[in-house]
């Protein structure tokens, strides 16, 4: 049965020293999670939109637990804003106020109902905030991973159209990231928000697989974890789907799959090698929709 601790339970290597960074670790699972890895020996380094909360749950860390814990402000609907963040964390990291990172955990995202919406980029907001953000943030701080650090994202059952959830909340659509980036512009008819979402989730999916395979052909130790919570009663989607979703924060989630069912290292095609390998991982269509800096510049 899926737990709000299931982001951490299985996160078993050594604490000493190391760092993790979240997006959405401020509220709901994220949280929990969070609390988890202040009490196994984690600092922690809490990313988000809202300073306020973001030191609120640092603040409430901090009470529990004698582990640092770091307030990064960073909107990932905002490729701006990602781009500010991972250079202030990766100066943090240089200059040691916080260790290299054990884990970068992609866990903030949005459920956006109505007629799609756009940020400052052009780009649809949920699509950007599920999606878009977390592989640049992913992109622009490899480097400070430890060479067995995991990328763990937070996906949903829900991409799966052959499930119920799927089915509820929509069936995805062809997952082209340039599309669905424009959805409703230039006189394409817009998606359902429910299609957004799940369509957006197929991404992180993908997303996840691909970097774990160009990982593992570079030679490099880190694993790409994509892994489903389950239906969550505090999610604010299930909120709003109240009768459909009753009691959903009980129900057990299946693995994505064998390789992506949970963050348990040696999985997704991780190799485990000492030295550090160049972090360069190829080109295809979707990695190369950013002008993106060092080793992932097209």
């Amino acid at each position: 049965m899926t737990t709000p601790t299931s982001i951490s339970t299985r996160l078993t290597l050594s604490a000493t020293g190391t760092s993790i960074l979240i997006t959405g670790g401020h509220g709901g699972i994220g949280f929990e999670c969070v609390k988890e890895l202040t009490a196994k020996g984690f600092d922690i380094v809490l990313a988000g939109r809202d300073p306020s909360r973001l030191e609120e749950a640092a603040s409430a860390l901090r009470s529990r637990s004698s582990m640092q814990a770091t307030v990064l402000t960073m909107d990932v609907s905002s490729l701006r804003s990602v781009r500010e963040a991972a250079a202030q964390c990766r100066q943090m990291i240089d200059s040691r106020p916080i260790s290299r990172l054990q884990a970068i955990l992609c866990n903030a995202g949005a459920t956006l109902r109505g007629a799609p919406t756009y940020t400052d980029d052009g780009y649809e907001r949920t699509f950007a905030a599920n999606y878009f953000g977390h592989f640049l943030l992913v992109q622009l701080l490899l480097d400070g991973l430890e060479d067995d650090g995991r990328v763990v994202f937070t996906a949903s059952g829900t991409h799966d159209p052959g499930t119920t959830d799927g089915r509820f909340i929509g069936s995805a659509v062809k997952p082209d990231a340039i599309a669905l980036a424009k959805d409703g512009l230039e006189g394409n008819e817009p998606l359902p928000g429910g299609k957004r979402y799940t369509t957006s989730k197929l991404r992180v999916v993908l997303h996840a697989y691909e970097l774990g395979r160009r990982l593992s052909a570079a030679g490099i130790g880190i694993s790409s974890i994509a892994y489903d919570p389950g239906a969550i009663g505090s999610n604010r989607f299930a909120q709003g789907c109240a009768k459909a979703c009753a009691g959903a924060d009980q129900l057990p989630a299946g693995p994505l799959a064998d390789e992506t069912s949970g963050p348990d290292p040696g999985r997704s095609g991780s190799v485990r090698q000492g030295a550090r390998a160049p972090r360069n991982l190829g080109r295809c269509p979707f990695w190369t929709l950013f002008p993106m800096e060092g080793w992932c510049r097209p």
